[in-house]
């Protein structure tokens, strides 16, 4: 969605009377850095503080009124291209969370040029004193308290996106076109929408310990080592592509199975976008699944797999040679599909 640029630098001589350490920038919360910010003030501690999101349908409403706004105004006042877009949509959307941000912990008295915050997840890097701390941990605004030094990535604290689809409320992942349909009564609506990719990081041990395992059986008075690395690299993507495509088949197949259809009577395009035709009540269960991503549309509604925000599984050449993988939400500057 966005591409954030990793802007956090050491602060020294921090007084008991700042209340944040952080430079000041808006980044990816996967790039929140892995120690502690050095601080001369033993009393304030620097920590991640996880806050109450805004709704879906706000957070849709504000990043398409940036984006809108972002357009017009690289038409009017740049050469137009997509990076000055970018640019200008970029620092929009960072301004509008970082206000939203210091409005849910105004408490705290937090200074936003002392403060790190996320543009993806609601996330903001600090520093706090004793007295901030306790006050904090009290609020109804913040979720989580998180010494930095314990971060690693949002998912790992049970962190969501700001867009994340709101189970509780199917009716918000639903298209207005589509809410109109089923509202007139129709019983047989065809359909299109994403489902959360699978997890990789199973595979990719897997790859990895058999790709081990079977380099190790590879005689090197046989072989050189030039052919015991090529034979174990064709190996692993082998082994890769049988496992990802098992991984995938079954996924379909639970989701088919949770909506009562038959995996033959969906047609599936790339990794994890599914066109089918479904009832009302199939419609809500799906929306209320957790396993959509983003929302539900008519298939007539269906531009490309931009605008829906699709999530492909990384190439096998990719994924035989990373031991490690972190899953992030998906960004990008198009316009989200409400």
């Amino acid at each position: 969605m966005l591409k954030i640029k990793k802007m956090l630098t050491v602060l020294t001589g921090i007084t008991a009377a700042l209340s944040c350490t952080a430079v000041p920038t808006v980044v990816s919360a996967e790039e929140m850095p892995e120690t502690t910010v050095v601080n001369n003030d033993v009393s304030a501690t620097s920590v991640v503080l996880v806050y109450q999101a805004m709704s879906r349908a706000d957070y849709l409403e504000m990043y398409n009124d940036c984006y809108d706004t972002a357009k017009t105004e690289a038409s009017e006042n740049t050469d137009g291209s997509s990076a000055a877009f970018e640019e200008i949509f970029e620092k929009m959307l960072a301004d509008r969370i970082e206000t939203y941000a210091l409005q849910a912990l105004a408490d705290l008295n937090l200074e936003r040029e002392n403060c790190t915050f996320d543009s993806v997840y609601p996330v903001v890097q600090c520093s706090l004193t004793e007295e901030q701390l306790q006050a904090a941990e009290s609020m109804a605004s913040v979720a989580k308290v998180l010494p930095l030094d314990v971060w690693t990535t949002p998912e790992d604290a049970g962190v969501q996106p700001f867009d994340y689809v709101a189970q509780s409320d199917p009716s918000s992942v639903i298209s207005d076109k589509l809410m109109a349909q089923i509202n007139a009564g129709k019983q047989a609506i065809e359909v299109t929408m994403l489902y959360k990719d699978i997890d990789l990081s199973d595979i990719i041990e897997e790859v990895r310990q058999k790709g081990e395992i079977y380099e190790g059986s590879l005689d090197p008075d046989v072989y050189t080592p030039d052919e015991i690395n090529e034979m174990t690299g064709v190996y692993k993507e082998k082994l890769n592509a049988e496992l990802v495509a098992a991984a995938t088949a079954a996924r379909q197949k639970e989701i088919c199975d949770s909506l009562g259809i038959a995996v033959e009577d969906v047609t599936f395009v790339g990794i994890t976008r599914m066109i089918c035709t479904l009832t009302p009540e199939q419609i809500y269960k799906a929306a209320e699944s957790d396993w959509l991503y983003k929302g539900i549309t008519l298939r007539e509604e269906f531009v490309s797999s931009d605008d829906l925000g699709l999530v492909t599984t990384a190439p096998a050449d990719e994924i035989t040679t990373t031991e490690t993988s972190a899953v992030t939400t998906a960004s990008s500057t198009e316009k989200p599909t409400a």
